[in-house]
């Protein structure tokens, strides 16, 4: 018996032991999480567009250019201006003539008065390739005769290829230019510019070299509108152009440029058919063959714009 009473001793103390501690327990709380919010997708977009509107509201930054120092002669000055090109691989130079009022220079073919610019990028540094090009040029008709060419301010589109890139580029520009008012005065000049070196960022300049690549003639349409249709006749004696003007058009001019550079004043229309306009010219005598079998420039202006085409003329 005793060993019974000792078990139910046992048994009672246990209890006794867990009912007083249970006094002391502190049961555990549950403490809610804070709730997780759903992913603000709106909120980037803000960022986004108030950066946008920022950029919007900046002044634009005039691209990097570059100037030569003016050489000034007599009713004009000239000058080298240049920027990096668009890819970055090269530079959009230009020869910058600045006119005085009253005075002229005159387009590739001058017309049968006036001189045409001779101009020469013979040793310039680190350059592959250099083109030129011109403007669309007015006809003039003054007491000096019948040209092609400009007034005001004239720039004529550089594009220059590196030889090898990051290493100094120099353009180097020298010839000759007809300036012409009452009197035609042969200007020389002897240009350099370092292209990427003396820097600026004049949005003049940028503008400049903008507004001559513009100015520069397009090509014809896909369509066949501007372009122009060149012949021979069999004595060499006669040209007979034709082109395709623009609906609504019913003026037009050409522009002549041999390979030669024969003294061709800018042709006003022959004749006008629908949309088909004729120009013709006679020259004294035959054609010799240096221009023969090689390309002659077309340039067709209506109002201020301006198509350029190649033939061959044979």
């Amino acid at each position: 018996m005793k060993p019974k009473r000792r078990t139910v001793f046992s048994q009672r103390i246990v209890r006794g032991y867990m009912l007083e501690m249970s006094r002391y327990f502190i049961p555990p709380v549950a403490i809610a999480s804070p709730p997780v919010a759903a992913p603000d997708l709106i909120a980037p977009l803000r960022v986004l567009l108030s950066a946008s509107l920022l950029v919007l509201l900046l002044p634009p930054v005039p691209a990097i250019s570059a100037e030569s120092a003016w050489t000034s002669a007599m009713g004009a000055k000239i000058r080298l201006i240049s920027q990096p090109s668009l890819d970055g691989t090269g530079y959009r130079a230009g020869l910058h003539i600045a006119l005085e009022d009253g005075w002229k220079t005159y387009w590739r073919s001058p017309g049968s008065s006036g001189l045409p610019p001779q101009i020469s990028f013979r040793g310039s540094k680190n350059i592959a390739a250099t083109a030129m090009r011109y403007p669309v040029p007015s006809a003039f008709d003054d007491a000096s005769g019948k040209s092609a060419g400009y007034k005001g301010d004239v720039v004529f589109p550089i594009s220059v290829t590196p030889l090898f890139a990051g290493q100094a580029t120099v353009l180097k520009a020298s010839g000759m230019v007809g300036i012409c008012r009452d009197i035609c005065v042969p200007v020389p000049f002897d240009i350099t510019l370092q292209l990427g070196e003396t820097r600026s960022t004049s949005a003049a300049l940028a503008r400049a070299l903008r507004n001559a690549e513009r100015k520069v003639p397009a090509k014809p349409a896909v369509d066949g509108v501007g372009t122009v249709r060149a012949k021979l006749s069999p004595n060499k004696r006669q040209l007979t152009v034709t082109a395709t003007l623009p609906a609504g058009v019913d003026t037009a001019r050409l522009f002549v440029a041999s390979p030669s550079l024969l003294p061709i004043d800018p042709l006003p229309a022959a004749s006008l058919s629908g949309q088909i306009v004729t120009f013709q010219k006679t020259f004294k005598k035959p054609l010799k063959p240096r221009d023969l079998g090689r390309e002659w420039i077309f340039v067709l202006k209506h109002g201020d714009v301006g198509v350029q085409t190649t033939v061959v003329l044979e």
